[in-house]
């Protein structure tokens, strides 16, 4: 049942086969940890301090 790209993978060397595997991996990997940082942030808003670490600022001005 794999034909066409899979077989080609599978009939690789593995030396081939090892850094596809790790870079569609690290991809993967990029991609869960981009979407739960997303859900994270707008589950768990941040708080005041974090705020002023970050350099955000909630007004638009400075206020003297």
């Amino acid at each position: 049942m794999t034909d066409g790209f899979e077989q080609w993978v599978v009939g690789l060397p593995v030396w081939f086969q090892t850094p596809l595997v790790l870079a569609a991996l690290a991809l993967a990997a990029v991609a869960v940890a981009t979407a739960l940082l997303w859900v994270l942030f707008r589950v768990l808003p941040r708080d005041e301090s974090e705020r002023e670490v970050f350099g955000e600022k909630k007004g638009g001005g400075d206020a003297q």
